[in-house]
């Protein structure tokens, strides 16, 4: 019997496992008789798990709020060591993540995030979430892979958004 090597790290999500997660969220979802990513005119019930009060702390934070509530919201849903991934680049900590959302609002102004639907385990999370435009009209859409630390907040968010160029065929 072969045995697999074993890492010393608990509790941390690897990109292996990340990019895995969301293969197999984007694969079960485009396999025939399935059905398709949450649609934007489906009525959202209200969710009660702390990691999605969470994360939806972290959402209202890119929307149009002023810097200080940003920083509420961020302190609130993020720990101090956060890492966000994106396709373009990494982001560590509060203030790099605030730096970020301040300039999705430049480029996006009124611009916010939903939450369409979340899958857990541990203290780990996928979400998969949707752009709403100044005008209320959705946009592109996405998921975050996130892992939540001890005290419920987010550790790390691999963002992937669902763009052509990051489709694999």
């Amino acid at each position: 019997m072969c045995k697999q090597p074993t890492s010393q790290r608990t509790g941390v999500l690897t990109r292996r496992a990340a990019v895995a997660a969301v293969s197999l969220l984007v694969v079960g979802w485009e396999m025939p008789g399935r059905a398709a990513p949450p649609s934007s005119t489906k009525k959202l019930e209200p969710m009660s798990d702390p990691r999605i009060k969470t994360y939806e702390t972290y959402l209202a934070a890119w929307s149009a709020v002023p810097d200080n509530e940003r920083a509420k919201l961020l302190r609130e849903s993020l720990s101090e060591d956060i890492v966000f991934t994106n396709s373009t680049q990494t982001r560590r900590g509060l203030a790099d993540v605030a730096v970020h959302l301040q300039a999705f609002q430049q480029r996006s102004p009124g611009g916010s995030f939903r939450l369409n639907e979340m899958l857990g385990w541990e203290n780990h999370g996928i979400a998969t979430w949707q752009l709403v435009d100044a005008q209320g009209q959705p946009g592109f859409w996405g998921y975050d892979v996130l892992a939540y630390d001890g005290q419920g907040r987010i550790e790390s968010i691999l963002m992937f958004v669902h763009v052509e160029k990051q489709i694999l065929k």
